[in-house]
């Protein structure tokens, strides 16, 4: 049933006030966000309108909008994953509601397509957890899968994503990696042995000449708390994950509090320039399955623990304007949420440094290093990592020469920077 219209009931002004109302939120954010891309450039007005109506269930006549625009819709990166939302919104409307044949026909494809790569994802899932398992080893399942099975009402709306993301404890780590190298996976940086204060992940490529795998990525942290590390993030996280139990898969994920936290944040903080509405909708629906005001309290609570208030206050604004997901009583009025401390609002102000900035990753490195002998242990093993951490970078042509991996691993450091250096002063 399609919810009551809270603007107005004259379909085409609701939708004009939603896109009214999304205009001023943008206008908002950009006080912040220092000129994020909005979601709406490039989008015909018409597409607008009926992308909101129909995300917010609203209906809206989609007749008079010209299959140019509709192609929009279907190649615009930031619409990907979209179209099988609107198909499944579509099924409640009327036919007078529907575009044309061809295009409910384009708009199905997208969510069988969903379903297809949600398969043969959910088997490679099944095949790593097994290996793992064996080991010892169970992780949290993270992002597209988790959220396909967890928030969304079918799989099939949520894109499986372009990876499969793996939570694993630190101190199982290494285990970890050893058992993706040993079926095939392969990776170009080892990031985990020096820079595990000021990273959190390793990215692996499917073995060469395999077909429908995805990379992998390995977290042994979630990227929270602004760039401070805490354990008790990780262990809180695991303490508190859930089953999800399927017919042919079974997987450890995070609460929905701590998804929701950590999609804002990671939204807001680390791709606020290169949005996706598919990511407002993980946000929009994630809400939606937080029932009980206690997880409202907690979602607060945590949002403050790991520095990501303002960010989930934001990514929360942003649900409710292009998804129409309703925050309960008490909580919708963001002036009484607990204030930001100045330490997010700084990480919000430098998101930049997740461009790969080498002076800013050696800045956050020395920053967050506990104490002056951290610092320097942390500084010993950027410039002189472990032999064996360097040969894997740049293997030498014989093992006795590995002073050449040493000498290519400086010279990528010393271009990297200097790329750096040349583009902040073009720039």
């Amino acid at each position: 049933m399609l919810k009551e219209s809270i603007l107005s009931s004259n379909p085409e002004n609701s939708g004009d006030t939603l896109v009214s109302a999304l205009r001023r939120l943008e206008r908002e954010m950009d006080l912040t966000l220092h000129g994020g891309e909005s979601l709406l450039a490039g989008i015909p007005g018409s597409l607008v309108v009926t992308l909101l109506s129909l995300l917010h269930e609203q209906p809206v006549a989609v007749q008079d909008i010209s299959e140019e625009d509709w192609e929009i819709l279907f190649s615009s990166p930031q619409l990907q994953g979209i179209p099988a939302i609107l198909y499944y919104r579509m099924n409640n409307l009327g036919e007078r509601f529907l575009p044309c044949e061809t295009i409910v026909s384009r708009l199905r494809g997208k969510l069988l397509a969903n379903r297809a790569q949600i398969f043969h994802a959910q088997k490679q899932l099944a095949q790593l957890l097994q290996a793992l398992k064996q080991a010892g080893i169970e992780p949290l399942v993270m992002k597209g899968l988790a959220l396909a099975h967890t928030a969304y009402p079918h799989p099939s709306l949520r894109r499986p994503g372009n990876d499969i993301d793996l939570l694993i404890r630190p101190e199982e780590f290494l285990r970890a990696r050893e058992i993706l190298l040993s079926r095939g996976y392969h990776s170009d940086a080892y990031r985990f042995e020096i820079l595990r204060d000021l990273q959190c992940e390793e990215t692996f490529e499917p073995p060469k000449g395999s077909h429908n795998l995805r990379p992998v990525d390995l977290h042994w942290e979630l990227n929270v708390d602004c760039g401070m590390r805490n354990s008790e993030t990780t262990r809180g996280i695991f303490a508190r994950s859930i089953w999800v139990k399927r017919p042919d898969l079974a997987f450890q994920t995070m609460h929905p509090v701590d998804a929701l936290a950590h999609s804002a944040i990671h939204l807001m903080q680390n791709h606020y320039r290169e949005m996706k509405l598919s990511w407002i909708c993980d946000i929009g629906f994630l809400g939606n399955t937080l029932q009980d005001t206690k997880d409202w309290e907690t979602l607060q609570k945590r949002s403050g623990d790991w520095n990501g208030l303002l960010a989930v206050q934001y990514a929360l604004k942003l649900a409710v304007a292009w998804t129409g997901m309703r925050l309960p009583e008490g909580y919708a009025d963001f002036s009484l949420w607990p204030e930001p401390n100045q330490a997010e609002r700084q990480a919000i102000q430098s998101a930049e440094a997740k461009e790969d900035r080498p002076d800013l990753m050696l800045r956050l490195l020395l920053k967050n290093a506990p104490s002056l002998s951290g610092k320097l242990r942390l500084l010993k093993n950027l410039v002189f990592p472990s032999k064996r951490y360097v040969c894997r970078l740049h293997p030498p042509r014989k093992s006795w020469f590995f002073p050449s991996a040493y000498l290519s691993y400086w010279q990528w450091w010393i271009q990297k920077s200097t790329r750096t250096v040349k583009r902040r002063n073009f720039m």
